[in-house]
């Protein structure tokens, strides 16, 4: 329970510093009154710290399947996990590709297929 606890304290703590981020990001383009140059510095910011929270989570994820596997506590299993991508990249990204498109088809087929069974359904209630 300490490693999920662990592991969402670190996700908390990254929001909190995105929520910070954005509220001193909102003072600061109010009192430049919308200067050009601090809109795309704050925006690169932004960018920055949202890459920053993906990689964590991502990190997150595969830490905690890392830990359901192997029994381990949070930082060794972030840390094999991530050593593991590194090591099988090409592999790791063929399965995601591949993932995604199936994702994609089932959630196509979800939405086709009720679709079709409501306009049925709208059809025999009408007869």
């Amino acid at each position: 329970m300490g490693s999920l606890a662990l592991g969402s304290g670190i996700l908390a703590v990254v929001w909190i510093i995105r929520g910070i981020f954005e509220y001193i990001g909102n003072k600061v383009y109010k009192a430049s009154g919308g200067n050009g140059c601090t809109k795309c510095l704050l925006a690169s910011i932004n960018c920055c710290l949202d890459c920053f929270d993906r990689f964590i989570r991502y990190l997150n994820r595969n830490a905690y399947i890392y830990m359901a596997i192997s029994s381990e506590s949070f930082c060794p299993s972030a840390l094999h996990s991530f050593l593991l991508i590194l090591k099988n990249a090409a592999k790791f990204a063929f399965v995601e590709g591949l993932s995604d498109a199936f994702m994609f088809m089932a959630k196509f087929f979800i939405a086709i297929s009720t679709t079709v069974i409501g306009y049925y359904l709208t059809l025999s209630n009408m007869v």
